[in-house]
């Protein structure tokens, strides 16, 4: 205990005595592994980034801060992906298209990978099959529940990473280093150079938070989007020749028109309204998958920001149960199976490599 206690300095800035700094001496700390590659991020990027590098025969390490690997694809619950096809034929394969195959090996996924838009699949089968993906390649380690927390450079040279988890401080060594967590923390750790939202104020795409739905008749909310056309994911040029192998439902615009013009919703709600909810059956009967917007100008990357995106997006969540409930036929009797561990996020910091894609380059297929 003496030696921790002596290992900072608190110090007052002059200009103010509310600003402190703490000041940490120098320590030694254990590097628990020396690999051929270290992939920062176990979401789906990561963990296909550390299989592929585990099957040339690199020995790999795997570090994700969840409790389970997949990101937004489990942790997420997200409960859909795309697009594997170009609606006549499957275009992407690899290890994507495996972890698909195994899902729908296991009853876990529908859809079909060369003609439809979307795979539908379950996120707690897909915690399992992850897991059991990476424990069969005997090239590759895995630390769950682990923050990167620091980038060991030396000469202008990734050497390696520091983590903390409940063994504490640790370091980890490695000839290449993969940035697979998302919002570049490892580049960013590193010096290496990024832009972060918008160019014009900084402002990045919002989040959302996810929920699964139980108890809804799913029949019949079928039956009144039969009567009552919504807006279904068919906005771009391309989209509308693409099947979704169950109900889709973007926006809840027309749905809420007259509880609107009764004044009858909540500030929030009517924000939302005009904004994004998503809705989309699953593979499980009677359950649907619900992704609200969250509160707006949240930066990812700022731990107090995303501190407020999780409460008030379960808020709006909750607020947005309570609508379906009153006023989207088949939702009567439903109730909230669980909530997503982590925001949905699109955009936090951007790397600058030695090509940076363009929309352009998007659109044209390039």
């Amino acid at each position: 205990m003496s030696s921790s206690m002596t290992r900072y300095k608190i110090e007052l800035e002059n200009r103010s005595e509310n600003e402190k700094h703490i000041t940490e001496s120098e320590r030694r700390t254990q590097a628990v592994a020396d690999v051929d590659a270290i992939v920062a991020g176990g979401g789906t990027a990561g963990v296909v980034a550390s299989l592929a590098a585990a099957r040339t025969g690199a020995s790999t390490l795997l570090i994700e801060e969840q409790g389970c690997l997949g990101g937004t694809l489990t942790a997420g619950i997200l409960s859909s992906f795309a697009v594997f096809n170009d609606t006549e034929k499957q275009v992407i394969k690899g290890i994507g298209s495996e972890i698909v195959d195994r899902l729908r090996e296991a009853g876990a996924a529908i859809g079909d990978i060369e003609k439809d838009l979307w795979i539908f699949y379950d996120t707690e089968a897909a915690k399992y099959i992850l897991d059991e993906m990476v424990m069969q390649e005997r090239n590759l380690k895995v630390f769950l529940k682990t923050l990167v927390v620091d980038a060991i450079v030396e000469h202008r040279k990734m050497k390696g990473l520091i983590i903390e988890s409940k063994s504490g401080r640790q370091a980890v060594l490695g000839k290449v280093i993969v940035d697979a967590t998302g919002d570049a923390d490892v580049a960013a750790a590193a010096g290496a150079p990024y832009v972060k939202g918008r160019t014009t104020d900084g402002f990045t795409m919002p989040v959302s938070m996810i929920a699964r739905i139980g108890n809804v008749d799913t029949k019949r909310l079928r039956d009144y989007y039969e009567k009552h056309p919504a807006r279904i994911h068919q906005s771009k040029p391309g989209f509308d020749r693409r099947r979704v192998p169950g109900l889709m439902i973007v926006g809840l615009e027309n749905e809420l028109a007259g509880p609107s013009q009764r004044g009858e919703l909540s500030a929030e709600i009517e924000e939302l309204r005009h904004e994004f909810i998503g809705l989309g059956t699953t593979v499980r009967s009677g359950e649907v998958v619900l992704n609200v917007t969250g509160p707006p100008k949240v930066d990812a990357t700022n731990i107090e920001n995303v501190t407020r995106g999780l409460m008030v997006g379960r808020k709006r969540l909750c607020e947005t149960v309570e609508c379906l409930r009153k006023y989207v036929p088949g939702f009567e009797s439903c109730y909230i199976l669980c909530t997503a561990s982590m925001l949905g996020v699109r955009e936090t910091r951007r790397i600058i490599g030695e090509y940076v894609l363009t929309k352009d380059d998007i659109l044209s297929g390039k």
